[in-house]
């Protein structure tokens, strides 16, 4: 079954009923902004505060991801980006989270896939030389083709490690590529370590309820059920309402 978490997007008082009321855990988005990680001793100070209200339920993070470009070609923004992320990985340490989750900084039509792969796996092997104990999981944002995640994760090192995979954004995949979820599913396996769960109806990133869109949720549900291992699981909606419904769906499915 693996763990279930809620997308801190809902005010902190429904966050606690959710969680009460699921069991779920908490995955912040607190530390992926610039401004929290330009204060980051105050908004420890704050989140610690918000995980004694809510019970210190278990964590994942979503990692920085505004502006910052993995495989840019410009060695300073490279740079910049490799420091985000590790001002977001040592929040997520010490926090003692799960999962901490980045953006694959893929933007069609700006970076050609050609040499992508090479690139982003540099980063991730420059990345991950001193981590352990929190999971990196690279997510589909914007990202259209299968093949540059597959490249990754065939790299002798990455696919290798346990505390690396990717996470899957069902929701992302329906409305940004033009291959099916379950071809994602069905090519990425048991690399995939965490999903985003949300619907929507193929034009936009609206974060819908699972039940409510086109994304064939059945299939896609019964296809992540089937795969070998555990994973961890996050449902992204925005309103108390919608994460509720999303979890009826996970439990039938999942839970």
């Amino acid at each position: 079954m693996g763990k279930l978490f809620v997308s801190e997007l809902i005010p902190r008082e429904e966050l606690k009923k959710v969680m009460k009321e699921t069991g779920a855990g908490l995955e912040t988005i607190r530390f992926s902004m610039s401004d929290s990680l330009d204060h980051i001793e105050q908004n420890y100070r704050e989140f610690e505060e918000d995980l004694d209200y809510w019970d210190h339920p278990a964590l994942s993070f979503h990692g920085p991801f505004v502006d910052l470009v993995p495989v840019s070609y410009d060695s300073k923004i490279q740079a910049v980006t490799m420091e985000r992320f590790n001002e977001g990985y040592r929040a997520a340490a010490h926090f003692g989270a799960e999962n901490i989750v980045f953006h694959s900084g893929m933007v069609p039509d700006i970076y050609l896939t050609i040499g992508w792969a090479e690139r982003i796996i540099d980063f991730w092997h420059a990345f991950m030389k001193d981590k352990t104990g929190v999971t990196v999981l690279m997510e589909n944002m914007l990202d259209r083709e299968i093949h540059p995640f597959e490249d990754v994760m065939k790299d002798e090192i990455l696919g290798k490690m346990p505390n690396f995979g990717i996470c899957l954004d069902i929701g992302h995949v329906h409305c940004r590529s033009p291959y099916a979820v379950a071809e994602w599913i069905d090519k990425l396996g048991p690399a995939i370590k965490h999903v985003h769960l949300h619907n929507n109806f193929g034009s936009q990133d609206t974060h819908n309820a699972l039940d409510d869109g086109t994304l064939p949720v059945e299939t896609v549900m019964s296809l992540l059920r089937d795969l070998p291992g555990e994973r961890t699981w996050t449902i992204e909606c925005a309103s108390y309402e919608r994460i509720m419904r999303s979890f009826d769906v996970w439990q039938h499915y999942i839970g």
